[in-house]
């Protein structure tokens, strides 16, 4: 959900919350409404408080330091080892590169966390000191560029492509059904399909545990073969 409408809704939305807890509303994926997704019986034998448990366990200790400090410590201890940096070694070593970050150099992860919060950013300017010190090599329309993710456009994907792909592994039948409220995810996929909102990572995550499920029971049916 990028719009400004409704990135200014999710930061109002959890304004609010504890440091936490707002981290966790973040996450483009299931926080809060993990109680409503769950069939009533599996809710029941899950910690559904497991996410923000984990996020507060990587915050503890933090407490003293600023806010800025305690979000990018969250971001060293889970986003770059459990996302981008485990994304980079299988992309480079499916193609026997070795690859290597230069910005994770152990000194210079040392001197970074000790950069004042001023100089990190200023305003909305991001990584001020960077283009600072990289001012005089880099292109000024690229230091201006806007920052360019990895992202793939599922939504516009599960509306159109890969609509009866979804609608298949997601409608009646669907194996995650024995875990997951059927509603719950009709409910999810109607509203996505109508442009009401964009739930394309939730929907992605759904359709990757329904492909999951799928392939686990068809091991088990040749086995038993």
């Amino acid at each position: 959900e990028r719009t400004l409408f409704a990135r200014g809704a999710r930061f109002f939305r959890h304004a609010a919350r504890r440091l936490g807890d707002r981290l966790v509303g973040y996450y483009p994926y299931f926080a809060f409404e993990l109680e409503r997704m769950f069939r009533p019986e599996v809710a029941a034998a899950l910690d559904l408080r497991r996410p923000l448990s984990w996020t507060e366990s990587v915050l503890a200790g933090t407490e003293d330091a600023s806010s800025l400090a305690r979000v990018l410590h969250h971001n060293f201890e889970t986003y770059l080892p459990y996302d981008l940096l485990i994304k980079a070694d299988r992309s480079s070593m499916l193609h026997s590169l070795e690859l290597r970050s230069p910005f994770l150099d152990t000194e210079l992860v040392e001197i970074a966390a000790r950069i004042p919060d001023g100089l990190k950013r200023r305003g909305p300017r991001m990584k001020w000191i960077l283009k600072k010190a990289f001012e005089d090599l880099i292109p000024e329309p690229i230091q201006k560029r806007k920052k360019m993710g990895f992202g793939v456009p599922l939504a516009a994907w599960f509306r159109g492509d890969l609509r009866d792909y979804l609608l298949d592994h997601l409608g009646r039948g669907a194996r995650c059904h024995e875990y997951l409220d059927e509603r719950a995810i009709s409910s999810l996929v109607d509203e996505h399909m109508a442009g009401r909102a964009d739930h394309g990572q939730r929907i992605w995550l759904l359709l990757t545990l329904e492909i999951w499920l799928r392939a686990v029971a068809e091991r088990r049916e040749g086995v038993v073969a």
